[in-house]
This record gives structure tokens, C-alpha cells and sequence, in this order.
């Protein structure tokens, strides 16, 4: 059973590192996730340093008292106010040179070195996950956290809420000793929806990458190089049947998509390297923390960069679980820029704390001859840190968040013409008539409105059809919603909860904007707003002036399909949505809405699950961002394409190219103009295959001719 620790002892042993002792028996313990809970002390007066962990392995000692058995195995939420800040400045600039420098030290370029982190990478996922999964409740409140906790407290044997911290700890105990096996459990966890829209699809694209990514890395070959392919690999055919037992490998290069050439470069060869960028940051935000900041960090570590990660400082209790988690998977080890060679396993970081937010790198003394090679780093901080962090220069960065900030991003990325991509969001519409089996749609709708609490992207936004849909709509959301939460949608643990105040309160306004159909329930203590559908809401209502980002749908009717479409495309100039979703069986008016309206991306008759294939790409227009990622995509992105031209010093080919020499002539231009033209014709990358067709065939007449010729007879050798 899960118990809570009550910890009002704590000591700071440095300035940059706290410890934190346990009253129940003298133990030190270590690195805890820090949790905001304002709002929880200012209802329930404690000590000014009391701390909160609550934590796989306790039981009970004494009446009153737990304490810990065996080693914690996760935890879960811890506070503590009033520890130092520091400045972060010349962090920040240490941090980037070290993965600077692993980067020119050409470590992260291997595709052997890029696997083994993958490979790392997926499994940290796969040994981790349950710890995972309460980072995410810790911060999302997703099924499992302490509001719901509370309630089964309230629901057991407990009138009221516990009003203080011994008051907590008692009604624990009273818990643990009461309440059946698994009955407790079955309340407060309920962790599909973490693993389904967050975990498996990080590792899903893990899967896809490690299976694909040796292949998009290969240089892209025109159609000279080809030929050598061919050659090689005849060459090395040739030395295995002639019994040689080593032969050079034969040569495989992927060729350029239009490999076709003018007359005047037709001997030369070209490609296309696909280099990693260097150091690359990727900004991730709290309301996916999962996929949103570590989906990008396998696509740069994947393309061969080194990465520095920035977590949301909105979700510190899976902040802080990347920071622990990525230097204990992914390679650390420092690098001998002498000889070249990996030395044993040495620690690379400390951990710098400050109140509510740990900034943590990864570093360590220099010794002499070796370059600490920081690969991937993980930074923690809010605004502060983040802006710090903006002033070093980078190689790509890769933002997740809002429109606003991601003005900021591209502002400070300008400073050194940093090619960025912004992953930003904006009002997804959703179109529906009455050709659709309405059950199945409404269900679609709602489920990518509720997931997450409405806290998505590319959750619907807004809804538009017609007065008679609007009324099929609204009657049966209340019975789905009554099928999937029950009675007391309050209760139920698999609807998760607004992740602060501040955008409890923004979104309880727009309840006023015209009438609630459907839901409406809230509760300030718990930020808990219930799936709410509204009606009557005008287009100039502040509702519609900005994405709701939570669990409140309203509906605009329409006329028709071409008043939706007026709508959609009315909003600013490159107000374009992130997501459009068509729910209709008609062809004509999907093939409308994907022709017709500017978006990231086009769903039809369902939500949200064009995430998950990997072969899209993911991103925004216009203001909903720019740039995409999703398995090779990603891979693209964190990737510059690098033109490359061989020219060797052959006759022929000097000879075509030679009228670009002065003294220059009418004739020398006529010649060039000609050359260089270009012509309709058949794709040449073919050729080689033709040609080695033509010369099996060649080779079959050929034998039957010296066959013929030694007087070798087929009917006889039958006979």
C-alpha cells in the first residue's frame, strides 16, 4: 500500500546540494522531485520547512509514525521552500562548450555510437516506467495524485479533510490498516492514458527509428556513383565464385531522388551527406512532458548531434526524473581527445538546487588530456535559466510551447541565424454532419477533447455544423460522458486536472460565454473542470479568441460545409489551426476542407491519432509553428543536406566543360547553353540496371556462339 513520510527535519549540507533527514530514524535521502504545493500549505498551515514524499515502501510504526523499509523505489512529491538561488550564467556557458565540444570530438557521428544511445534510450523507457507514470500524476494529476488521494481518504473512514500534517499522516495509517487489498489502488491509479498517449508512443518511435535510421543516414548517390555500386558489387560477386575467401565488401548508397544530369556534368559525381547540426537544444513544455521534449531528443541523437534538454519548469516532478534518468542511460563517459578512446565511468554532474526548480548539469573537473564529453544534458529552471540559456549560441533549437514565447524563441535564435523549429498550437476545428454514425463520432471527439483534462494541441477546439447535429451532439455527449465517468465526473480517475491556477481561473471564464449543454462542473481546490459542451457562443466571444486548452467545447452553427470553411479561414491572416478534423462520410466535402483551408495537418473522421503513425509529419503553419517531426522527419530535421561535387580529371569531361575558359566567344556560349540545357527524357537512374540487363543477355548469346563454335550440340548432350 502506498503511505506518505512526513519529513520535518532538513538540513542543507552545501550550497548547491540538500539532504533531507528523516525524523523516524536519522536516514539521509536524496534527490527528490520538488513540487509546488502553494495552494496545499496555504489551506493546511504546516512548519515552514515541512516536506511531503510519498513513496513505494513504507509501513507502519507506532501510531503515528512510518518509516521507510528497504530502498525507495520511486517517489512521488516532495516540497521545499526558501533554498538559495544561484546564477546560472556561466553554467549555462559550460554546459554548451562540453557539448560542444563532445560533438567536434566526433563521438556522437558513429551510426554504432547513435544505436547504443537509442537502443539506451528505449530501454530506460521499458525499466522506468511505473516511476514515470507517478512523475506524470505528480504533475498532470493524472489518475493519480494527492487530490484524489484525499478523496478516497474522504470516502473511507475520515468525515473531513485532513487539516494538517500529522492529521494526514494518521488518516494514512488509518487507510493502510482499513481499507481492502488492491481497494485503494483501484482509486488512485489508473495510468493507461499516461502510458498510451505518452510512453508507448515514445518508445514506438524509438522502435521505428532504430529499424530505419542506419538507412536515412546514408549518403544520397547520383547516378555516377551508382555505376561504382554496380561495379562493386560485381567486383566482390566475382571474388567469392572464384573461391577467395577475402573479398572487399560490395558498395550500397541510396540514390538521389532525380538523379538525372545535364550533358555537361554527366561523368561527375554528386550526393548528399546528411550532417548532424551540433549542438542542439531541444525546449520541451509541461502538458505532454514525455513525448513533447524526449520524441525530438531521439530524432537529434539519431541525425548524430549532441543534445541539452530543457524541461518545463510547469512540471518539475518529471523534469527532475529526465535529469536523473538521462545521464544514468545515456552515454556520460568522458573522452580521451588524445588517443581517442572512452575512459571508465566517472560521475559528470552534481546537482544544483533552488527553490521549486533544480537546475541540473552534468559536469565535473577537467583532467588533464581528456574533454568531459557532455552528449545530452539535461538543464532544469524556469524563465530565468531559459532566457540565460537563449543568450549561448546554438546550433538548432527546437521549441515546444505557446505562440507567444515561441516569438521570443525565434527572436533569440535570430541573434545567430539558428535554424529553429517551433512547435506551437492554435484553435482546431472540427467539422461534423449528419452523414457520420453519430455514436462513434461523438465518442472520437470527446475522447480527444478529455484526454489529458483538454490539455493538448491538437485537442478539438471548437465545433461546427448544423442546429439538427448540434442537438444529436449535445444529447448523446451526456450519455458517453455518464457511460465513461459516472455520476460524480469529479471522482472518477480517469479525468486528470487543470496544472495551475492561473489557467484554472482563464478557463473558468470562458464557462460564460453563451450556455453550458453539457457538464459545467468545477472546483477551485482541486482545479477540476468537468467536460463541459457549450451553445449559443458567437464567433466574437472570448472563448473563440484563443485556444481553451482544457476541457471546454463550444459549438458554432453553421449553414453549411462552405460557411465552416468561411469561418476556419476567416481567423487572422496565418491564424492557421495546428490540427482540422472532418467527421463526414462525403467525399466531396472532406476533399473541401483538405483543398480549401490551411492547416498542420487534416484528420478525417476521428482525433488526435494522426500522431500516432510515424511515416506524418507533425507541425504547425503560420502562427501553429513551423517545421515537423515524427520518425524520419525528425531525423530530417535535426539534419543539414550537405550538396557534395566530385569532378575527377578525365578527357572527355574536361573537354565538354571547357568553353567556360576564357577568351569567351559566341560559339563557346552556344556550346555551354547547349550542354547545360535541360531536357525531357527518361529517368536515368534505371540505367545501370539496364545496362547490366543488356549485358546478361549479351553474355547468354555469347556462350551459346563459343558453344556453337566448339561444337557443342544440345540436342545430342540431351539425347
Amino acid at each position: 500500500r502506498k503511505s506518505v513520510l512526513v519529513v520535518d527535519c532538513v538540513s542543507e549540507t552545501s550550497d548547491h546540494e540538500t539532504t533531507y533527514v528523516s525524523p523516524c530514524d536519522g536516514k539521509i535521502w536524496k534527490q527528490y522531485v520538488l513540487l509546488d504545493l502553494e495552494g496545499w500549505k496555504s489551506k493546511h498551515p504546516a512548519p515552514e520547512k515541512t516536506c511531503f514524499i510519498m513513496s513505494k515502501t513504507y509501513r507502519k510504526v507506532g501510531d503515528t509514525t512510518l518509516t521507510p523499509v528497504g530502498q525507495i523505489t520511486s517517489t512521488l512529491m516532495l516540497v521545499k521552500e526558501n533554498v538559495s538561488t544561484f546564477a546560472s550564467a556561466s553554467l549555462c556557458e559550460r554546459v554548451v562548450q562540453l557539448a560542444r565540444e563532445s560533438f567536434m570530438s566526433g563521438k556522437t557521428k558513429p551510426l554504432s555510437f547513435r544505436e547504443k544511445q537509442l537502443k539506451q534510450f528505449l530501454k530506460m523507457y521499458e525499466e522506468n516506467e511505473d516511476e514515470m507514470v507517478l512523475a506524470l500524476a505528480t504533475d498532470l494529476r493524472k489518475t493519480r495524485d494527492m487530490a484524489v488521494f484525499l478523496n478516497a481518504l474522504q470516502d473511507s473512514n475520515s468525515q473531513t479533510r485532513p487539516t494538517s500534517v500529522a492529521e494526514l499522516a494518521s488518516a494514512l495509517v488509518v487507510l493502510s490498516s482499513t481499507a481492502k487489498d488492491g481497494e485503494i489502488e483501484a482509486r488512485i491509479s489508473s495510468k493507461q492514458e499516461s502510458i498510451m498517449t505518452e510512453i508507448d508512443l515514445c518508445k514506438n518511435d524509438l522502435r521505428h527509428i532504430l529499424a530505419n535510421f542506419k538507412k536515412w543516414a546514408e549518403p544520397e548517390k547520383g547516378l555516377s556513383v551508382a555505376f561504382a555500386d554496380q561495379f562493386s558489387e560485381l567486383k566482390a560477386t566475382i571474388c567469392w565464385m572464384g573461391g577467395r575467401t577475402r573479398c572487399p565488401p560490395a558498395q550500397h548508397h541510396t540514390l538521389l531522388h532525380q538523379a538525372s544530369k545535364d550533358l555537361v556534368n554527366v561523368l561527375d559525381g554528386v550526393m548528399i551527406n546528411h550532417d548532424p547540426y551540433g549542438v542542439v537544444l531541444v525546449i520541451g513544455t509541461w502538458n505532454y512532458p514525455y513525448l513533447i521534449t524526449l520524441e525530438p531528443v531521439a530524432g537529434a541523437i539519431s541525425a548524430g548531434n549532441t543534445v541539452i534538454i530543457k524541461p518545463s519548469e510547469v512540471a518539475p516532478a518529471t523534469a527532475a526524473l529526465m535529469a536523473k534518468l538521462i545521464p544514468k542511460y545515456l552515454d556520460p563517459r568522458p573522452f580521451h581527445t588524445s588517443t581517442g578512446t572512452a575512459l571508465s565511468h566517472t560521475p559528470l554532474h552534481h546537482t544544483l538546487e533552488r527553490a521549486r526548480f533544480r537546475l541540473a548539469a552534468h559536469l565535473s573537473t577537467q583532467q588533464p588530456g581528456v574533454t568531459q564529453t557532455t552528449c545530452y544534458v539535461v538543464l532544469l529552471g524556469g524563465v530565468k535559466e531559459t532566457t540565460q540559456l537563449l543568450k549561448e549560441r546554438f546550433d538548432y533549437i527546437f521549441y515546444t510551447g505557446s505562440t507567444n514565447v515561441g516569438k521570443i524563441i525565434h527572436k533569440a535564435a535570430n541573434e545567430y541565424l539558428v535554424p529553429t523549429t517551433l512547435e506551437l498550437g492554435g484553435k482546431s476545428p472540427v467539422y461534423l454532419d449528419s452523414t457520420v454514425d453519430m455514436d462513434v463520432a461523438v465518442r472520437r471527439i470527446l475522447w480527444g477533447k478529455c484526454a489529458n483534462a483538454g490539455q493538448t494541441c491538437v485537442a478539438p477546439d471548437y465545433l461546427l455544423c448544423s442546429k439538427q447535429v448540434q442537438s444529436e451532439f449535445v444529447a448523446k455527449a451526456k450519455t458517453i460522458l455518464r457511460e465513461w465517468y459516472g455520476k460524480n465526473v469529479k471522482g472518477s480517475p480517469d479525468l486528470g486536472r487543470i496544472v495551475s491556477d492561473q489557467h484554472y481561473k482563464r478557463l473558468v471564464e470562458f464557462l460564460s460565454n453563451g450556455t453550458v449543454a453539457v457538464g459545467g462542473e468545477t472546483d477551485a481546490t482541486e482545479r477540476f473542470i468537468g467536460p463541459t459542451v457549450l451553445v449559443n457562443v458567437k464567433p466574437s466571444d472570448p472563448v473563440m479568441q484563443e485556444e481553451i486548452f482544457g476541457p471546454i467545447l463550444p459549438i458554432l452553427v453553421v449553414e453549411d460545409m462552405f460557411e465552416a470553411v468561411k469561418i476556419i479561414n476567416s481567423r487572422s491572416p496565418r491564424e492557421h489551426p495546428l490540427a482540422l478534423y472532418i467527421f463526414s462520410k462525403d467525399k466531396s466535402v472532406q476533399n473541401l476542407f483538405t483543398t480549401q483551408t490551411t492547416s498542420g495537418s487534416v484528420t478525417i473522421n476521428d482525433t488526435l491519432l494522426q500522431l500516432c503513425v510515424h511515416e506524418l509529419p507533425f507541425g504547425g503553419v503560420g502562427q501553429s509553428g513551423m517545421g515537423a517531426y515524427h520518425g524520419k522527419h525528425s531525423f530530417d530535421t535535426f539534419t543539414h543536406n550537405k550538396s557534395v561535387f566530385v569532378k575527377d580529371y578525365n578527357v572527355i569531361g574536361e573537354k565538354l566543360a571547357a568553353s567556360r575558359y576564357p577568351p569567351y566567344s559566341e560559339k563557346k556560349l552556344s556550346f555551354i547553353t547547349f550542354m547545360m540545357k535541360k531536357r525531357r527524357s527518361l529517368s536515368l537512374k534505371y540505367l545501370p540496371h539496364a545496362i547490366f540487363f543488356a549485358l546478361g543477355i549479351a553474355a547468354t548469346f555469347a556462350g551459346k556462339a563459343i558453344a556453337k563454335a566448339a561444337g557443342y550440340n544440345n540436342n545430342e548432350a540431351v539425347e
